[in-house]
C-alpha cells in the first residue's frame, strides 16, 4: 500500500489475517503537521461571499480558543444537508494549538474583512 501523504495512522479497521474487499477503507491516515478543516455546511445563501484565500476565523471549541484560517478550496458541487443546499469547504489554519482530529470546531467566514 502507498498513502497519497505522509501521514500518521489514527484508525485500524482490519486484524491480521482477515479479508478486505476492494475500496474498503483499512486504515484512516491524518497529517497533523498541516491540519485542515472541513465544513460541510456552507449555505448556498453564503456561497457567493465566500472565496478561496478569504480568511476565516476558528472557534476550537474544546479549547475555548479562537484561530485564524484561510479558505482553500470550495466544492463545485453542492451536497443536501437536512433538506439544505450546502457546499463543502476546506480550510488550512495559519497558526493552531495542539489539536486533535475530529474537534468540533465553528467557523467565521468573512474574517479581518
Amino acid at each position: 500500500m502507498k498513502a497519497p501523504f505522509a501521514g500518521t495512522v489514527t484508525q485500524v479497521n482490519f486484524q491480521s489475517g482477515e479479508w478486505v474487499i476492494p475500496g474498503q477503507a483499512i486504515v484512516a491516515l491524518a497529517d497533523l503537521e498541516h491540519p485542515r478543516i472541513e465544513t460541510t455546511d456552507l449555505s448556498e445563501k453564503d456561497v457567493p461571499q465566500v472565496e478561496v484565500g478569504q480568511p476565516v476565523t476558528i472557534l476550537i471549541e474544546a479549547l475555548n480558543q479562537e484561530v485564524m484560517g484561510r479558505v482553500s478550496e470550495i466544492a463545485p458541487l453542492a451536497d443536501t444537508l437536512g433538506g439544505d443546499v450546502v457546499y463543502k469547504t476546506t480550510i488550512d489554519l495559519i497558526r493552531f494549538p495542539w489539536l486533535a482530529v475530529g474537534m468540533s470546531v465553528e467557523v467565521q467566514f468573512g474574517a479581518g474583512e
